[in-house]
């Protein structure tokens, strides 16, 4: 597991999310609330609070600060 990718998904900041099978990139928090069985799977919540559920081994997986862009 990249520790770049943890330390982006555990920071609490607003996040940018990309992967090949998202349309566009994403926004939101990473919501820690949900049950999580599988510890490589984490959820984004939206601004719309749509709820993604990524896999942190996904090759094509980008994560940013969205602010940072």
């Amino acid at each position: 597991m990249d520790d770049t990718i943890d330390d982006l998904i555990e920071s609490g900041q607003r996040l940018r999310v990309y992967t090949t099978w998202l349309p566009r990139g994403i926004e939101g928090h990473v919501n820690d609330r949900l049950w999580r069985a599988d510890p490589e799977m984490f959820f984004l919540e939206t601004d719309d609070h749509e709820v993604y559920t990524l896999d942190r081994r996904d090759p094509s997986l980008r994560i940013t600060i969205a602010d940072a862009l």
